[in-house]
Formats: structure tokens, sequence, C-alpha cells
């Protein structure tokens, strides 16, 4: 069904039905999750040729980019647009918040980070697909090396930031880690400990390493550096 939406006209009805059919089956696979999107306009499909697979916008218009999407192998291309589906549609669980524009010009791994990291766990390991993923792996990798640190579940973190708006995610990390340590009886953050733990996140977060590569055990022990 979506190698049909990808060569049909995106304004013909043939396209307009299988739009449908397949947000309405992102939308009950996300319900199942857990992971409820909120409101949206759209899904927009539509050639727009700017290099990415999909947007979700501020206005709530959620995008799929065919004219991309069509410049993946022909066999990737099914499990590929599921996954941007899925990915945009995480961002939209709720309006984006005020800071959401500096977070994403200089901070956007805070977001992409969880947005991704719950579609791999929906698309690759629920759903056993095999999209193709070109970035995001560094902001992924950073989550499980603090969960690993934190010595929790990684989805429980991204939960917990999914659970807040698109721009929050920067803000609203150091109190859920320290709610995280406080569940599992162990010392709270120090003044200085809080400063460091800031420091690094912004270092692995920023907007400059979306296409770079993990090492998760060296993740690990940057983490677990400043919050000994």
């Amino acid at each position: 069904m979506t190698s049909n939406l990808l060569q049909s006209d995106p304004s013909s009805s043939e396209s307009a039905h299988t739009r449908a059919t397949i947000d309405a089956a992102v939308v009950e696979i996300l319900a199942a999750a857990g992971l409820p999107r909120g409101q949206i306009n759209g899904p927009i499909i539509d050639q727009v040729g700017r290099g990415w697979y999909g947007r979700k916008a501020h206005d709530c218009t959620l995008i799929i980019d065919i004219r991309t999407l069509n410049f993946l192998p022909e066999k990737d291309r099914p499990d590929s647009t599921l996954r941007t589906w899925i990915h945009e549609s995480l961002h939209a669980r709720h309006p984006y918040s005020a800071g959401f524009d500096r977070e994403w010009r200089e901070q956007r791994g805070f977001e992409e980070g969880v947005a991704e990291g719950l579609t791999r766990l929906i698309v690759v390991e629920s759903l056993a697909l095999l999209p193709v993923i070109t970035s995001y792996h560094f902001y992924v990798g950073a989550y499980r090396a603090l969960a690993e640190v934190l010595e929790v579940d990684v989805e429980q973190l991204w939960r917990s930031l999914w659970n807040y708006p698109a721009g929050d995610a920067s803000t609203m990390l150091l109190p859920i880690v320290e709610r995280i340590l406080r569940e599992r009886g162990r010392a709270p953050l120090t003044p200085a400990q809080y400063a460091r733990f800031s420091g690094l996140a912004v270092r692995h977060f920023t907007t400059d390493r979306i296409n770079d590569r993990p090492n998760e055990a060296v993740l690990a022990m940057a983490w677990g550096s400043v919050m000994r």
C-alpha cells in the first residue's frame, strides 16, 4: 500500500484513500503502544524535495515527502515510509512548546532522540521492519547510555520525556533524571554534578551531532563521570 502511495499523484483520489488507510494504521499502532498521537493537520502527502522524509510543522501539519522517499531503493521504501510516518506522529503528541524553536536550532537531539528511539522500538523491535535509518544514531545512543548509568530501561526514559511537548525535553531531562535517582534510592545530584550533567547533555544533544555515530560504552562512561 505504501508503494502505491509513493507512485500515485498526491492530488488523486487513489492517493487520498491510501493516505487515509495508512494513517489510520499508524494511529492504531501508536494507540496500542500507549503513545497516542495528538491533533494534526493532514497528513499532507507531497513532493516537497527538501531532503527530508517528513516533518511535523508548528501549525500541527504533518507532511510526508514522497519525492525524497522515492530516492530510496524500491525495496526499502515501504518500511521507511511507515517509519517516517510514526516518527513524525510521535512529535505530534501535543502542540509544540514555546521553547521549541530554540531547542530545534541548537539542541534538536533532545527531541529527536526521544522520537527516534521510540520509533525504533515500535518499527524495528516490535514490527520487525527494516527501514533505512540515516540519522539520529548519536542521540539514540546517548539516551541508551544514560539509561544504562541510571539502571533503567531506556524506554522508561523516552516515555517520561514523551509526556511533555516537543521543545520541553531539554528542560525536563534533568528533573526526570533526578526523579529516577530518587525512586531508585540513589543520592540526588549535587549542584556541581547538576552543572556538569547539564553541560554534557547540551554537548551530546547539540544539532551538530545529527549524523554522528555513537560509541555507547564511551557515552556511558561520560554520563557516569559527571554523576559521580
